[in-house]
């Protein structure tokens, strides 16, 4: 089995800044930021993306001038790190220096005034979530003059920024950071492996696998925020992968592959560099069509159990006395206990939350039970999607995670969804091996 074509560039620039809306911008700035960000996408590194670029800087410069407020410097930033990201996919890096430095010089000053002001701290999370956004292009651009040293200080002043947001663009955050570490890792095992050092790094390489599972698992509750997100997780996707790829789990490996291209499709008609993506996932998994089982896999069954077992991690941390009565036998009792759970989500979600998408997956088991697939498959996705809110908390989801995606698998299978059975049961799969390395006991109540 030959291994990819091996990378030791950063990620691509123009991917993975927040986006969001701000309903205070003046009208003409924000249009002009509209059109930047829509000409990144569908004309990377163009001439009306570079001129567009130009003219939205332009106007938030303009704009800081004239008032410069914590938010109009965060648009400023943005814009010049739009402005850096043209030129630099443009292959123009000696021109995105400057407004590269002068996009990290605001966020540092931001990040200090947000750092030290009480009435600014519900910010620091979304603005931590922008400037590790931002690192990639800026320190492309030092990297590029030559500024090593720099840009590796830039880099750690987006470590420690990250380390102290406790939001999910805290969390975002930090797994964009992951990334780099996890890219690397993959390229380095994948040498390795070959050159027959196998057992000494065989440890560390599911290591990385479960850690850039959890990576992944951050990142998709924010793939449907825009295109970037979308490329962003189907690139993790892609790393992840190549890691199962190296410790011989290739039916694995191209079950992720298959989720990055699914994901992918979705938006590749939007621009030259989604198209490349999507072809480059595509190649990968052509490559090991030839080492993949001949049968497709079986969606295996929950043991009795496994919905007591899920519901007793779910009662919450150590310390933490609140144990889940018995989930119901009857589809209308499940769904009642998944209306309740909703009802008090709001005062405690991080505890009823993860409570409501178990029992939204046993009522889809007992849906599946009574021959209703096609419903079955639908709540369990749901239920899925339930529990990955809460993915920062891996202890106490994966169990109920397991059993959900096994819901999905059987409901899947048995509705003639073949690639959607195989993609929740490799996901289920993934997250098995590591509750079983944690306890063994999952093993007999998941029925790994």
């Amino acid at each position: 089995m030959g291994f990819w074509r091996r990378s030791r560039q950063r990620p691509q620039p123009a991917s993975g800044a927040e986006h969001a809306d701000d309903p205070d911008a003046p009208a003409e700035s924000t249009d002009l930021a509209d059109l930047a960000d829509e000409l990144a996408v569908s004309a990377p590194g163009s001439g009306p993306a570079i001129d567009a670029a130009r003219r939205a800087a332009e106007a938030a410069e303009e704009l800081a001038g004239r008032s410069g407020t914590v938010a109009n410097r965060r648009r400023l930033a943005r814009a010049l790190w739009r402005q850096a990201s043209a030129f630099m996919v443009a292959g123009d890096p000696a021109s995105a220096l400057r407004p590269a430095q002068r996009c990290w010089e605001l966020c540092a000053e931001i990040l200090e005034t947000t750092g030290r002001t009480a009435a600014a701290a519900p910010d620091v999370d979304d603005v931590v979530g922008e400037v590790v956004g931002y690192l990639s292009v800026v320190t492309a651009a030092l990297e590029a003059a030559d500024l090593r040293e720099e840009a590796q200080r830039v880099y750690e002043a987006g470590v420690a920024a990250a380390a102290r947001a406790d939001g999910p663009r805290g969390r975002q955050a930090r797994a964009r950071l992951a990334v780099y570490g996890l890219t690397f890792s993959a390229d380095f095992f994948a040498e390795a492996r070959m050159q027959g050092l196998w057992e000494q790094i065989s440890g560390k390489v599911r290591e990385a696998i479960g850690e850039g599972l959890e990576v992944a698992a951050v990142l998709r509750r924010h793939a449907d925020e825009g295109v970037s997100e979308t490329a962003e997780l189907a690139r993790i996707l892609q790393v992840v992968s190549r890691l199962q790829t190296v410790a011989g789990q290739v039916a694995d490996a191209a079950a992720t592959l298959d989720e990055a291209a699914t994901l992918v499709s979705g938006v590749a008609d939007r621009g030259p560099a989604l198209r490349a993506l999507l072809q480059g996932l595509r190649a990968e998994r052509d490559g090991l069509r030839g080492y993949l089982p001949a049968s497709s896999t079986q969606a295996l069954p929950l043991p009795p159990q496994a919905f007591t077992r899920a519901a007793r991690d779910l009662g919450g941390p150590p310390g933490n006395d609140r144990t889940p009565a018995a989930l119901p036998d009857t589809v209308a009792g499940a769904a009642a206990a998944a209306d309740r759970f909703h009802a008090h989500e709001p005062a405690d979600p991080g505890y009823y939350g993860p409570l409501r998408g178990l029992a939204m997956a046993r009522q889809a088991q007992l849906l599946a039970d009574a021959g209703r697939p096609a419903a079955a498959r639908d709540l369990a996705d749901q239920a899925v999607r339930q529990l990955m809110r809460f993915s920062d908390q891996p202890d106490r989801l994966q169990a109920a995670l397991v059993v959900a995606l096994t819901v999905l698998a059987q409901a899947a299978q048995a509705t003639g969804d073949q690639p959607a059975a195989q993609r929740a049961q490799h996901r289920a799969t993934d997250i098995s091996r590591l509750l079983a390395d944690r306890d063994p006991t999952y093993t007999a109540d998941l029925g790994l």
